[in-house]
């Protein structure tokens, strides 16, 4: 019980603790085959090559099928009978969580195969503020 009424302020210091930590830190990239004055410029070329060649690598899911509707006529022994049809998704709610889950795994291969790509250029991930 007495866990219970403490739990919100444990919470709290660990979500401030958290966000704390995490904007100490600032990562950046260099590269010492470029002086400073055209590391900036290299740098723009080879990320936005290595993002490009990233996203044609990993490509985004296909998106769910919607649901359509319409009429239909159908032939029967006593004659035409008309109605109205709605096709159901298969997507509900557990589905679509997995469909999030698998976009999410893309983000993260995507940025993978981009710094992978960023360090087989030549350049170096620095983290600064640990």
């Amino acid at each position: 019980m007495i866990w219970r009424t403490h739990l919100p302020k444990v919470m709290l210091f660990v979500v401030a603790v958290t966000t704390t930590a995490c904007s100490t830190t600032k990562t950046y990239w260099v590269n010492p085959q470029f002086g400073p004055e055209v590391q900036q410029q290299q740098f723009t070329l080879d990320s936005t090559e290595c993002t490009a060649l990233a996203n044609q690598l990993i490509s985004e899911p296909l998106p769910p099928p919607q649901s359509q509707s319409g009429t239909i006529t159908l032939d029967t022994p006593r004659g035409p009978v008309h109605g109205t049809y709605q096709s159901q998704t298969t997507f509900d709610g557990g589905l679509g969580i997995l469909a999030k889950y698998e976009r999410a795994q893309r983000v993260h291969a995507r940025n993978d195969y981009a710094a992978a790509c960023m360090a087989k250029r030549g350049w170096e991930q620095r983290v600064v503020g640990q």
